[in-house]
């Protein structure tokens, strides 16, 4: 069961990894979530119960870091359809 919830993890990982971000504003995109792969797939290969929390606090990390990304593009979509709305339909 351990493992398939690690698999779970490092599948998770992977797509965070894999989102098309910018480079220059969201420098950590892609560093955060490979960081994470490294200590789950290295505490899975060496057994080590102390590793595994690392990748687990990265894994929390990554969730809550793009989570506020995520929040901030929403946020930011919002406002400018509200923007538009008050333009073009006054």
């Amino acid at each position: 069961m351990a493992r398939i919830i690690h698999s779970a993890m490092l599948a998770v990982l992977g797509l965070l990894l894999a989102l098309p971000l910018p480079s220059p504003p969201f420098f950590f995109s892609n560093s955060i979530p490979s960081y994470g792969i490294i200590l789950l797939a290295a505490s899975l290969m060496e057994e080590d119960g102390l590793l595994v929390w690392f990748g687990y606090a990265l894994f929390a990390a990554n969730l809550v870091f793009f989570g506020f990304l995520g929040g901030m593009i929403a946020d930011f979509a919002f406002l400018a359809v509200d923007r538009l709305r008050q333009v073009f339909w006054p």
